[in-house]
């Protein structure tokens, strides 16, 4: 495996020992790096940490819970190996130096008690109507979907305050930022002029309110022009109307953007690139320890940390296919990361059984 990327992995083991606080009587005092290693792979194995103690017998789930601190310190060990992986591809000239990303809200159905502020209440998924939601920030390019930021989303959290967190993530990684594709979910008077303030080009769905449905309506029926100006309160941007088949029907959707000079089906072929998001989502659940804790900060740890090892395979896919032409499957992926932390290929395989 590419050097770099051992040497991330083997940082990143070292690093977590530091949120492990055995006590001083502790058979671990002098071993929490055998802790860490063990955190990573459970997470590449997309397991428990029980089903992990289970196969291992030490440590148990017990004490890898216990002496677990999930304090702020994660949120900088997860950022600046993240910033690593970025910095490397664009010195490789593999990631535009001003690249498109997106910005969705993904749910995870939670069957716990609802006593908390991260349990949002949704339409019903997977037989519950309680989610916790996260705001992510991903690259909109294609082949290169790598997760940038991931916030918890509370209930009564401004948006705005949510964008303002997202961005300041991404300008760790990009000096300057393209078009931004936008979830409709955002789509209120105080986000249009928090990108306008921002001098931010985003390109966002439409929710279809009524306004929006004469508006769609009238587009139809040719009595309006395909670009239009329209207003949200006090703000004006651009709304365009594209027709496209969905499921076997032609429909037409509006977008708004604050952009002045495009080709309408142009600017919307680009928005196809935020569902990326949603792929990508499907691919950190492989990395994800599952766990049912109701602990949130434990739980947000263990999805920063299987998007951290998610962009290392991506990571790795471009730099593989760049040199060799060849795709590196996540299973394959997998493989090598738990030889990196065995040194040893058959324990992998046994490993992965």
């Amino acid at each position: 495996m590419n050097k770099f990327v051992k040497r991330i992995f083997k940082e990143v083991g070292s690093k977590l020992a530091s949120l492990f606080k055995p006590g001083k009587t502790s058979k671990y005092k002098n071993h929490k790096s055998k802790l860490a290693k063990t955190l990573i792979k459970t997470a590449v194995a997309n397991e428990t940490i029980e089903e992990r103690a289970s196969k291992q017998n030490k440590p148990s789930a017990d004490t890898m819970l216990r002496q677990l601190h999930c304090n702020e310190k994660y949120l900088d060990i997860i950022d600046s190996e993240n910033v690593r992986i970025i910095n490397s591809l664009k010195r490789k000239k593999l990631l535009p130096n001003i690249p498109k990303i997106a910005i969705d809200f993904t749910d995870s159905a939670y069957y716990g008690r609802s006593n908390s502020f991260e349990i949002i209440g949704s339409n019903q998924v997977d037989g519950t109507n309680s989610v916790i939601r996260k705001a992510v920030l991903s690259l909109a390019e294609r082949g290169k979907s790598f997760i940038l930021a991931c916030k918890r989303v509370f209930q009564t959290e401004r948006k705005t305050d949510i964008l303002n967190y997202l961005i300041a993530k991404a300008n760790k990684f990009f000096k300057n930022l393209g078009l931004i594709l936008v979830d409709r979910g955002f789509f209120a008077i105080e986000v249009i002029k928090w990108f306008i303030a921002k001098d931010l080009r985003f390109l966002m769905l439409a929710i279809r309110n009524k306004r929006v449905s004469k508006l769609i309506k009238q587009f139809d029926e040719g009595k309006i022009p395909q670009i239009i100006d329209y207003s949200m309160g006090d703000v004006a941007l651009k709304m365009f109307f594209v027709k496209k088949v969905i499921d076997g029907e032609q429909r037409i959707l509006a977008f708004v953007t604050n952009l002045d000079n495009f080709v309408p089906e142009l600017l919307a072929s680009e928005y196809p690139n935020r569902w990326l998001i949603e792929t990508a989502h499907r691919e950190v659940e492989k990395f994800m320890i599952r766990t049912t804790s109701n602990d949130m900060a434990l739980r947000h740890f263990f999805h920063l940390l299987a998007c951290l090892i998610y962009n290392l395979w991506i990571y790795c896919r471009l730099t593989v296919q760049d040199q060799y032409g060849i795709k590196l499957r996540s299973y394959t992926f997998k493989l090598l990361v738990i030889d990196i932390l065995f040194e040893d290929f058959w324990r992998t395989t046994i490993f992965l059984l």
